[in-house]
Protein backbone atom coordinates (compact mmCIF):
# COMPACT_ATOMS: atom_id res chain seq x y z
CA UNK A 1 0.00 0.00 0.00
CA UNK A 2 1.43 3.38 -0.93
CA UNK A 3 0.88 6.89 0.45
CA UNK A 4 -1.48 7.84 -2.37
CA UNK A 5 -3.89 5.09 -1.36
CA UNK A 6 -3.55 5.79 2.37
CA UNK A 7 -3.95 9.56 2.20
CA UNK A 8 -6.16 9.91 -0.85
CA UNK A 9 -9.23 12.15 -0.74
CA UNK A 10 -11.59 9.23 -1.31
CA UNK A 11 -10.75 7.90 2.20
CA UNK A 12 -10.97 11.26 3.99
CA UNK A 13 -14.77 11.44 4.43
CA UNK A 14 -15.20 8.05 6.15
CA UNK A 15 -12.28 8.86 8.44
CA UNK A 16 -13.87 12.18 9.45
CA UNK A 17 -17.18 10.45 10.09
CA UNK A 18 -15.42 7.86 12.26
CA UNK A 19 -13.57 10.61 14.15
CA UNK A 20 -16.81 12.49 14.74
CA UNK A 21 -18.49 9.33 16.00
CA UNK A 22 -15.61 8.62 18.39
CA UNK A 23 -15.73 12.19 19.73
CA UNK A 24 -19.49 11.93 20.31
CA UNK A 25 -18.97 8.61 22.09
CA UNK A 26 -16.26 10.18 24.26
CA UNK A 27 -18.52 13.10 25.17
CA UNK A 28 -21.36 10.73 26.05
CA UNK A 29 -19.02 8.68 28.26
CA UNK A 30 -17.89 11.83 30.11
CA UNK A 31 -21.48 12.89 30.76
CA UNK A 32 -22.49 9.43 31.97
CA UNK A 33 -19.43 9.22 34.27
CA UNK A 34 -20.28 12.65 35.72
CA UNK A 35 -23.85 11.56 36.37
CA UNK A 36 -22.80 8.24 37.91
CA UNK A 37 -20.33 9.93 40.26
CA UNK A 38 -23.18 12.08 41.53
CA UNK A 39 -25.63 9.16 41.66
CA UNK A 40 -27.79 10.94 39.07
CA UNK A 41 -28.31 13.98 41.31
CA UNK A 42 -28.64 12.21 44.66
CA UNK A 43 -25.06 12.88 45.83
CA UNK A 44 -23.20 16.18 46.01
CA UNK A 45 -19.45 15.88 45.33
CA UNK A 46 -16.96 18.51 46.50
CA UNK A 47 -13.21 18.76 46.76
CA UNK A 48 -11.99 19.54 50.25
CA UNK A 49 -8.68 20.61 51.72
CA UNK A 50 -7.71 20.79 55.38
CA UNK A 51 -4.57 20.72 57.51
CA UNK A 52 -3.85 17.77 59.79
CA UNK A 53 -2.60 18.13 63.38
CA UNK A 54 0.96 18.71 62.12
CA UNK A 55 -0.10 21.43 59.69
CA UNK A 56 0.34 19.24 56.60
CA UNK A 57 -2.37 19.87 53.98
CA UNK A 58 -4.66 16.94 53.20
CA UNK A 59 -6.67 16.68 49.97
CA UNK A 60 -10.06 14.98 50.12
CA UNK A 61 -13.30 14.47 48.25
CA UNK A 62 -16.55 14.92 50.18
CA UNK A 63 -19.50 12.95 48.87
CA UNK A 64 -22.69 14.00 50.62
CA UNK A 65 -26.14 12.59 49.94
CA UNK A 66 -28.48 15.50 49.18
CA UNK A 67 -30.77 14.17 51.94
CA UNK A 68 -28.09 15.06 54.53
CA UNK A 69 -29.03 18.52 55.75
CA UNK A 70 -28.57 20.30 59.06
CA UNK A 71 -32.06 19.37 60.26
CA UNK A 72 -31.70 15.74 59.17
CA UNK A 73 -28.05 14.62 59.55
CA UNK A 74 -26.79 11.29 58.24
CA UNK A 75 -23.87 9.15 59.47
CA UNK A 76 -20.43 9.84 58.08
CA UNK A 77 -17.25 7.88 57.40
CA UNK A 78 -13.68 8.59 56.40
CA UNK A 79 -12.22 6.38 53.66
CA UNK A 80 -8.45 6.21 53.24
CA UNK A 81 -6.95 4.46 50.22
CA UNK A 82 -4.33 1.75 50.39
CA UNK A 83 -0.74 1.66 49.25
CA UNK A 84 0.06 3.01 45.75
CA UNK A 85 -3.42 4.40 45.16
CA UNK A 86 -5.09 7.78 45.32
CA UNK A 87 -8.50 9.06 46.33
CA UNK A 88 -9.99 8.45 42.88
CA UNK A 89 -9.43 4.69 43.16
CA UNK A 90 -11.92 4.68 46.04
CA UNK A 91 -14.66 6.43 44.10
CA UNK A 92 -16.79 3.33 43.41
CA UNK A 93 -16.89 2.43 47.12
CA UNK A 94 -17.51 5.99 48.29
CA UNK A 95 -20.19 6.63 45.67
CA UNK A 96 -22.04 3.48 46.69
CA UNK A 97 -21.84 4.35 50.39
CA UNK A 98 -23.07 7.89 49.67
CA UNK A 99 -25.94 6.48 47.59
CA UNK A 100 -26.89 4.40 50.64
CA UNK A 101 -27.02 7.44 52.93
CA UNK A 102 -23.52 7.81 54.41
CA UNK A 103 -21.58 11.06 54.10
CA UNK A 104 -18.13 10.02 52.82
CA UNK A 105 -14.83 11.86 53.16
CA UNK A 106 -12.33 10.16 50.84
CA UNK A 107 -8.88 11.41 51.79
CA UNK A 108 -5.70 11.34 49.77
CA UNK A 109 -2.59 10.18 51.60
CA UNK A 110 0.06 12.75 52.40
CA UNK A 111 2.31 13.34 49.41
CA UNK A 112 0.03 11.63 46.90
CA UNK A 113 -0.83 14.76 44.92
CA UNK A 114 0.28 18.38 44.94
CA UNK A 115 -1.97 20.71 46.90
CA UNK A 116 -2.94 23.75 44.80
CA UNK A 117 -2.19 27.05 46.44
Amino acid sequence: MNAHILFGTQRRYPALVALGGCLLLLLAAVVVAWLVQRAFGNVEVRNARFDNANGIPIRAKLQRPVAAVEDSPLPGAVYAHGYQNNRETNDPYCIEMARRGVVMLCIDAIGRAPIPV
